[in-house]
C-alpha cells in the first residue's frame, strides 16, 4: 500500500505492489518507479506521450525543479543512484506540456552479510 496526502511524501509498506498509477489530465507522463530505489542501483524514467503509443518524446527532465538534461528519447538513465538523487523528478515538453511531478525515493545500500565458519 502506498499513502501520502498533496504535497506529502508517499511512504509505502511491505504489502506495496508496484503499479503504475497515473491520474493526470496532463499529456506528457513520466514513468518511474512506484518502491524506493536501492542505493547503487541504476534507475531508469521515461517520459512518453499519453495519445501514442510511442516513448521517443524529446523532452527536459527536471530534478526539484532544475533541468538535469534534454532527452530525445524520452529515457534518463542514472547508472548508480546515491541518496542526493532523491527528489521530485518531472519531464516537459516545449509544445505538449509537462508530467505531473514523481518523487523518487531512495533507500540506504544493500548489505552484505558474511559468514564466517
Amino acid at each position: 500500500m502506498c499513502k501520502a496526502t498533496r504535497g506529502e511524501k508517499p511512504y509505502y509498506t511491505e504489502s506495496s505492489t508496484p503499479q503504475p498509477l497515473w491520474i493526470t489530465d496532463n499529456s506528457v507522463i513520466l514513468e518511474s518507479p512506484v518502491h524506493p530505489v536501492p542505493e547503487g542501483d541504476p534507475l531508469t524514467l521515461h517520459c512518453s506521450y499519453r495519445h501514442t503509443n510511442s516513448s521517443d518524446l524529446t523532452a527536459e527532465v527536471y530534478k526539484d525543479g532544475s533541468l538535469l538534461q534534454t532527452q530525445t528519447t524520452g529515457e534518463m538513465t542514472i547508472r548508480t543512484v546515491s541518496k542526493s538523487d532523491e527528489g521530485l523528478y518531472h519531464c516537459k515538453h516545449p509544445e505538449r506540456g509537462e508530467s505531473p511531478q514523481s518523487w523518487i525515493s531512495v533507500t540506504g545500500e544493500a548489505s552484505v552479510i558474511l559468514y564466517v565458519y
